[in-house]
């Protein structure tokens, strides 16, 4: 299989990066509950937590910290804590 060049792989991080974290604001943004934060093996990856209907605590994984996936956590209701 041939290799894509180093500038594409970056391009194609850089989009799944900042569509990752526009699905995130379009799909979380009117669910109530909270961002946190997990560290795992020295780094940190957001959840979202909530209740569902039955009382349970479920989280669900949103992604790995970035920059950009901070902005989106900081402008939602249920700010990482």
């Amino acid at each position: 299989m041939e290799r894509l060049p180093l500038e594409t792989q970056t391009l194609y991080a850089e989009l799944l990066e900042q569509l990752t974290a526009l699905e995130t604001r379009r799909s979380i943004g009117r669910v109530p509950g909270c961002f946190v934060t997990k560290t795992i093996k020295d780094e940190t990856y957001y959840y979202f937590q909530y209740s569902d209907p039955g009382g349970v605590l479920r989280q669900r994984y949103v992604g790995k910290r970035t920059p950009a996936l901070d902005k989106v956590v900081a402008a939602l209701p249920g700010a990482a804590r």
